[in-house]
């Protein structure tokens, strides 16, 4: 069964707590101080990984936030803008199309 992150990250930190408390006696199955340094190593780099993954997301829900109030303010715009050209050329709805604006018929 496969664990889950929070898991393998306990199982590995967990393994090398092992390694290096048995260094000498694993050592001669390959499990030398380089291969449990690489281990460290290995999980040092997820540590970073994931932080900078938070904070990218920090980051990301504040910019979307900023994008749907900038959307929002645009929408207000475009209909205030639609209000004026309407309201300008309320007798020539031909002319709406210059300005993007459907003209009923």
């Amino acid at each position: 069964m496969a664990k889950s992150f929070p898991e393998l990250l306990a199982s590995v930190r967990q393994m090398l707590v092992g390694l290096e408390a048995n260094a000498e006696d694993v050592a001669v199955r390959g499990a030398t101080p380089a291969f449990t340094k690489n281990g460290q190593s290995l999980l040092d780099s997820v540590h970073a990984l994931e932080a900078e993954q938070d904070s990218l997301k920090a980051a990301l829900k504040t910019k979307t936030a900023a994008l749907d109030i900038t959307i929002a303010q645009l929408k207000t715009w475009q209909s205030e803008a639609n209000s004026a050209v309407k309201l300008t050329y309320r007798d020539q709805q031909e002319k709406w199309v210059e300005f993007g604006i459907k003209a009923k018929k």
